[in-house]
């Protein structure tokens, strides 16, 4: 016999079934607050003025540069009238041209915007590379929530020079994901990947460079612990060469080495003890 209030009781458990959130909508929600946070922050910097943050200057002079001499590369910038060797990573700066030239938006326009859209593309980057690296969801949403809060993730990469700061940042941490994949899936298509990121982080940003570099090391005693990791570290090596190989030997031909040798003179880094202020 029926009881009356059995049907009741079974859609009341129903609907709590219905209203529970499930661990997949805590993790999609959580990422979604995470990357929403993090470009909420970086835009408020960005639209509280209408110019370029901070610096920019000598890159919007030889992105200026580049356009007057149809865009090759030319061998000094007429930033202050010094004639510097136009020896800076030059793929931010280029497109920052080229944006200018095939977009309504000014060249201005696009060193305020760019360096936002870089900085905000790499919260999503760190999110699919924490999400390779760390066992937990929870692991990759506090991650991501940290990433994209930190100030060192975005304060100098807002700013003007972002063009270039910024580009490199982003392309780095799409080459660790890449370099991460090639060691643990044992699959070489990987290895290529990561060597055309790894070459465009150089080509935005030299001393991004040095951190990837520095960061696909602790890869590889971490993960690589295959022989396929040692043939694929190979592969990534020469092939990034191949990828900024024409940039650097035009670079040489009008230059030789002495600005790269005058560049790492000055400045320092945390272990050399120099001053580590600036970030060119």
């Amino acid at each position: 016999m029926r009881h009356i209030g059995e049907p009741s009781a079974v859609v009341s458990e129903e609907t709590a079934s219905e209203d529970r959130v499930s661990p997949e909508h805590l993790y999609l929600l959580g990422i979604i607050a995470a990357v929403a946070l993090g470009v909420g922050i970086r835009a408020a910097h960005i639209f509280s003025t209408n110019f370029p943050l901070n610096d920019g200057g000598l890159f919007y002079q030889m992105a200026r540069d580049l356009q007057a001499d149809a865009f090759r590369l030319p061998e000094v910038t007429s930033y202050n009238f010094a004639s510097l060797p136009f020896t800076y990573p030059p793929l931010g700066l280029y497109l920052a041209a080229l944006l200018d030239e095939i977009t309504p938006l000014s060249l201005l326009d696009l060193f305020r915007l760019l360096p936002l859209l870089y900085t905000s593309l790499s919260i999503a980057a760190f999110f699919f590379l924490a999400r390779r690296i760390l066992p937990s969801r929870a692991g990759v949403v506090a991650a991501t929530f940290a990433f994209a809060l930190v100030p060192r993730s975005y304060i100098w990469l807002l700013m003007g020079g972002g063009v270039t700061r910024g580009l490199g940042l982003l392309c780095a941490i799409v080459a660790l994901h890449e370099v991460h994949r090639t060691f643990t899936t044992f699959k070489m298509r990987y290895a290529f990947s990561a060597a055309v990121f790894c070459g465009l982080t150089i080509l935005s940003h030299l001393e991004t460079g040095w951190f990837l570099a520095f960061s696909i090391a602790i890869f590889f005693l971490f993960f690589g612990k295959e022989r396929h990791s040692v043939t694929s570290s190979v592969v990534v090596a020469g092939s990034t060469v191949l990828v900024i190989v024409p940039w650097l030997a035009a670079v040489l031909s009008m230059h030789g080495t002495e600005p790269f040798l005058s560049a790492n003179s000055s400045g320092g880094t945390v272990f050399s003890g120099g001053d580590v202020t600036e970030y060119a």
